[in-house]
């Protein structure tokens, strides 16, 4: 039996072994949980490695052309103000938006700082977009955007711009994010063992 983290790698892996099976990263909801906290600072987090394949370009074409007052852009990665990971659910909690990077020639990968922004419920901006399985999910949770277009990505961050002016923080009203909550992984994991215990007493 083989557990692997996107419909993508399921389908890939199938053709060697049919019994692959689906558990998504998801986020532990112990620390990756909702709260409103107001700011003064419409702050855009990023939070993580940038690979060689990733590019903050059009995040940075957009927050140029918008010029808004009081909007930080804020760059946790290991060469610049690297934070602890027990840390990194407050970040999101005090973040206006969450960016998630990605590649469209990068098939696959379903980044574990998707779901934790997430858990969190504060809106997503996947830049650019995969095309593919990410952005899918994006649309079916309502998590937020995932796009290669500046327009898109201009209107969507002043969207929340002016949530943000109202309320002084921003929340997501996202859709089904318990699916992708660790304990329902436990779950599905305990079920892919009691499958294997009764396959093996055969």
């Amino acid at each position: 039996q083989i557990a692997t983290v996107s419909p993508w790698h399921v389908d890939f892996i199938k053709a060697i072994n049919p019994h692959t099976h689906l558990i998504y990263n998801g986020f532990d909801p112990a620390q990756f949980y909702p709260q409103n906290i107001s700011s003064d600072i419409f702050q855009i987090v990023y939070i993580g490695k940038i690979y060689k394949f990733q590019s903050m370009h059009l995040l940075e074409q957009a927050i140029q052309q918008l010029n808004l007052p009081n909007l930080q852009l804020a760059l946790h990665t290991p060469d610049h103000q690297l934070i602890a990971i027990h840390e990194v659910g407050d970040e999101l909690r005090q973040s206006s938006i969450a960016i998630v990077l990605t590649n469209p020639n990068a098939k696959g990968i379903m980044t574990t700082k998707f779901f934790e922004a997430l858990g969190c419920e504060k809106p997503v901006l996947c830049i650019p977009s995969d095309n593919g399985e990410l952005a899918q999910t994006i649309r079916k949770t309502n998590a937020g955007l995932a796009s290669s277009d500046i327009n898109e990505i201009k209107a969507f961050i002043l969207e929340k711009y002016q949530e943000w002016k109202q309320n002084g923080y921003t929340r997501q009203n996202v859709i089904g994010k318990e699916q992708f909550s660790r304990q329902e992984q436990a779950k599905q994991f305990e079920q892919l063992f009691l499958q294997c215990i009764s396959e093996w007493k055969k």
